[in-house]
């Protein structure tokens, strides 16, 4: 006896066993229902066999162990049932049988079981069984059910402020059902960038552990921008936003500042203060041991004295920085100018100031010879 045998790589393939020939099909479904011919040789005489193949589809349970429904809403536990002829799908609570035609909070569909309206009580033991009428066979999975709630909101992200080299804080804080957890990103206005971690950020950014704040340690100037908290569980996320601005407290440029001067009486004396700050910051002179600042313009009580306030032209790496100058100049000036000046730079980070030095000699004179 022999065959005609094509061997082949397929899903379908057949193989001679012998003097047999087996067909193998692996991973049968419904679809390799068929007719099956077979052709050989018997003492060289043509013959043929053919059959009937019914693939049978078996009953599946198919349900995850560990689900949710959520506080309030109509929430679907899945459990999904299937088998060749239409199979039967019984539910039961705590080992209590489910009847939709009794309790309309319950309905089922080709996807699970919906509870309508979910509550605390409904947590707890669920069981999905399917059976397979014509064959008679059964299949039961248990699904473990928690209530939870969607995060909300309680203190959400508002536009904050922080001084550089400060630390500084963004609150955020929701409530669900179990407990949310937080994570915060960097962006825009309008959309979520990177998470902010060690991994993006390193150490100075920290989420608080009770809550949701965000805690920046040494602020710096780039660190100016929008921060977006997400707090989330099971059931999903609320987010909110702020932005940091950050502020600095004035600071003076001892390379751009000149702390003494000195002249003789009559001439012109003036002097340069500047600081950076920011935001731009608000300059004064006052002289040491006088509680009243020197206003801008001439004095009012001694009009050879001139203050001014200007933006500085000195040039910045970093444009975030805003320079400040302040100037003095004492026309006609007399030994009694001679003071300790304190230049006060100041804004809504802070207040600094330094002390600068006047010095007025007195003009020498010449006697004359009289024969």
């Amino acid at each position: 006896m022999s065959y005609f045998v094509i061997l082949s790589v397929c899903r379908v393939y057949s193989q001679p066993i012998g003097s047999s020939l087996k067909l193998y099909v692996s991973g049968i479904s419904a679809r390799d229902t068929g007719k099956y011919n077979c052709t050989g040789r018997v003492d060289n005489i043509p013959a043929h066999w053919s059959f009937e193949l019914q693939a049978y589809e078996g009953l599946t349970v198919e349900a995850e162990p560990e689900q949710i429904v959520v506080f309030g809403e109509d929430s679907l536990i899945e459990c999904i049932v299937r088998s060749q002829s239409a199979p039967e799908t019984v539910w039961f609570f705590n080992g209590v049988h489910i009847n939709p035609l009794e309790n309309s909070r319950y309905v089922l569909s080709p996807d699970g079981l919906i509870v309508r309206d979910a509550s605390f009580p409904d947590s707890g033991i669920y069981e999905c069984s399917g059976t397979e009428i014509t064959r008679g066979t059964t299949i039961n999975k248990q699904i473990n059910v928690e209530v939870v709630t969607r995060p909300r909101m309680l203190t959400a992200p508002v536009n904050s402020t922080g001084v550089r080299w400060r630390d500084a804080r963004i609150l955020c804080n929701a409530t669900s059902t179990p407990a949310p957890s937080y994570k915060w990103y960097d962006g825009t206005i309008g959309a979520k960038g990177k998470e902010i971690n060690s991994l993006n950020y390193g150490d100075r950014f920290r989420v608080s552990g009770n809550n949701g704040d965000l805690s920046v340690v040494d602020v710096h100037l780039e660190d100016e921008q929008w921060y977006w908290c997400e707090a989330f569980n099971k059931a999903g996320y609320v987010t909110g936003k702020a932005y940091l601005e950050v502020q600095m407290i004035p600071v003076f440029n001892d390379d751009n500042n000149l702390n003494k001067t000195e002249t003789h009486a009559g001439d012109q004396v003036e002097m340069i203060c500047q600081s950076e700050a920011k935001p731009t910051p608000k300059m004064y002179f006052k002289r040491e041991g006088y509680e009243e600042r020197y206003v801008n313009g001439y004095q009012p009580d001694d009009d050879r004295i001139y203050v001014f306030e200007k933006p500085s032209s000195a040039q910045q790496e970093n444009q975030l920085i805003i320079p400040q100058e302040v100037w003095i100049r004492i026309n006609n000036t007399t030994p009694n100018d001679t003071a300790n000046y304190t230049c006060i730079s100041e804004n809504a980070a802070g207040k600094n100031e330094t002390q600068m030095h006047i010095i007025i000699q007195r003009k020498k004179t010449w006697a004359s010879n009289s024969r």
